[in-house]
């Protein structure tokens, strides 16, 4: 217990904390400049097993506790720690901190932030620097800027002596975003964005060793959404990234996009230079009971930037969807299909398209009595690419054919939900239906199905709830023919005035394997939450598991595991 103490008090004395999101300066709280909150929580844990080895320890014990100082609703700082037979560990948000105060429509970042422009140029990647945004209500124009450091200078990972991991140059980026329009469907967004590695901020002969080359980049972007009609709306976003992989080869003038070999100081361009655009379109049409929209994605091969930490590439998709509701609202309905390849620049071995269809339909038949079910296939088709292939890697007498892959996927869903009862009962009714085929052009193929219907009995006055359900699942692969099949029981009652709440639970499930039984499985759950006021609670839970094996060398076993948790909270 020392040692949470200690913890604790050692965090009041460092206040420049971790700030989750930006505060509104004009709404502090004057009459509470300081809140305390968190917990204590308690954990012992008990197991035991019989026709196998333990797969855990008989006995486990753990404290967890954690501290949050909140000062003027501005400054936030969280604490946690962890002691346990094992090990003990503290967490303190001092590693990356930062702040975001607002004032009325001026949001400052300060520290470790991450600031959004958009996905395809700065994308929510964090930064150590400053970043500022002005976006007044009623303005024509809104301002957005940010500088800092994306990457700290990693000159040689080490752990007691060990050399491990990769070394990293600093980087260093800045960007702007002026949005221009009052409303949100008729406005424009100009991006600009560029990051660059600092070569000097580790030992060239380190870089060297590790083949680590300085790069740089250059990001513009638009993006503009506007009205057409009253109910069109259509958005775009154009983005252009200037991506120069080493920034020590001599300074050269590039064919493509000829505007960026004369932007001066802003961007250097040499032969490792590569220029990528991504465009992500959307069309929508909405009317009263019907929605309709269409969307366009490409992105180029080795598309990237510094902004965004991960971003698929080398892809092109069309997409469409169409939503409707009828018969006053009660039926809901959705349509989508699209397609997508790869290989846009025909330089890969081998290329793939797809194509995605879904439905969707809920029928509310009545308030008592609601219908779902949803359907979706993906269909894939992977072909080597002739033309990279040299005449010594692919005979002149094979059949193109086989050199082909194409795969197809059906998933299904079907589902009801029946309910009625007073004020004193309720009554539900419940079932589910699930279904995935997937097969190819090799002969390969895989079916499952799986389907549970349930019965749920509540007396409200008595806080007494009573549910049976029976599950059946059945699959196919290849030359096994898999299924099971089981209920599962539960009660459930709150105690002393709704304090405690008790379930017990038991579940049985028979397996087969080409229609002969291969074993069974049964559990017991009982399991308890005691609630004391705002501060205190118990939980209580067991879990008895018996296994036995029918078929194959597996042994037979039974297992125990408890777990008995006290928390705190303040």
């Amino acid at each position: 217990m020392r040692y949470f103490v200690n913890a604790h008090i050692y965090v009041i004395f460092l206040l420049c904390s971790v700030f989750a999101e930006a505060q509104d300066l004009s709404k502090i709280d004057k009459k509470n400049p300081v809140k305390i909150s968190g917990g204590i929580q308690a954990t012992q844990t008990f197991y035991h097993a019989d026709g196998i080895a333990n797969r855990r320890s008989p006995y486990f014990w753990m404290l967890n506790s954690n501290l949050n100082i909140n000062v003027l609703g501005v400054l936030s700082v969280p604490l946690s720690a962890t002691l346990s037979q094992q090990q003990k560990t503290y967490t303190q948000p001092f590693n990356q901190f930062g702040i975001s105060p607002r004032y009325k429509s001026v949001t400052v970042h300060l520290g470790y932030r991450s600031m959004q422009f958009s996905e395809y140029t700065l994308g929510g990647n964090i930064f150590l620097g400053g970043g500022l945004e002005v976006a007044p209500t009623n303005s024509w124009l809104k301002v957005s800027a940010m500088y800092g450091r994306f990457t700290k200078a990693i000159s040689v990972g080490e752990t007691k002596g060990v050399s491990s991991g990769q070394p990293a140059f600093e980087r260093l980026g800045y960007g702007g975003k002026i949005t221009i329009g009052k409303k949100i469907n008729r406005s424009a967004d100009l991006i600009l964005f560029r990051g660059k590695d600092q070569y000097a901020s580790i030992p060239s002969l380190i870089a060297d060793s590790f083949g680590f080359k300085p790069a740089e980049n250059l990001v513009l972007g638009i993006v503009t959404r506007q009205s057409i009609a009253d109910n069109i709306v259509f958005d775009i976003e154009y983005t252009m990234s200037a991506y120069t992989e080493d920034t020590r080869m001599t300074q050269e003038d590039i064919g493509r996009f000829r505007i960026i070999n004369n932007v001066g100081s802003l961007f250097t361009t040499n032969a490792s230079t590569q220029i990528n655009k991504a465009i992500l379109s959307n069309l929508t049409f909405n009317a009263k009971k019907y929605q309709v929209r269409l969307t366009y994605r490409r992105i180029d091969p080795e598309f990237k930037t510094m902004g965004s930490v991960f971003l698929n590439n080398d892809l092109e998709d069309i997409s469409g969807n169409l939503s409707w509701r009828m018969f006053k609202g009660k039926v809901s309905t959705s349509l989508g299909s699209g397609i997508q390849r790869n290989n846009l620049d025909d330089a890969l071995a081998s290329k793939m398209n797809r194509f995605i269809g879904s439905a969707n339909i809920n029928y509310s038949m009545s308030e008592r009595l609601s219908f779902n079910g949803t359907y979706s296939n993906f269909t894939a088709n992977t072909k080597v690419n002739n033309s990279r292939i040299s005449s010594d890697q692919l005979s002149l007498t094979q059949n193109a054919d086989s050199l082909a892959y194409n795969q197809v996927t059906h998933n299904a869903n079907a589902g009801f939900n029946y309910n009625q009862g007073s004020e004193k009962v309720k009554h539900v009714i419940f079932g589910n239906l699930s279904f995935q085929k997937a097969n190819d052009n090799k002969g390969n193929s895989s079916v499952f199905y799986n389907t549970n219907v349930g019965y749920q009995h509540t007396l409200i006055p008595q806080a007494l709830n009573v549910s049976a359900s029976l599950t059946y699942s059945t699959s196919f692969l290849k030359q096994l023919h898999n299924q099971s099949i089981g209920p599962n029981v539960s009660v459930g009652k709150q105690l002393f005035h709704k304090m405690l709440r008790s379930t017990i639970a038991f579940t049985y499930l028979k397996t087969f394997v080409n229609e002969t039984s291969s074993g069974t499985t049964s559990m017991v759950r009982f399991s308890n939450t005691f609630k004391k006021g705002k501060h205190h609670s118990i939980s209580l839970d067991l879990t008895y598991m018996n296994r036995y094996i029918g078929q194959g060398t597996a042994p037979s076993f039974n297992e125990f595991r408890g777990n008995l948790i006290y928390g705190y909270l303040f």
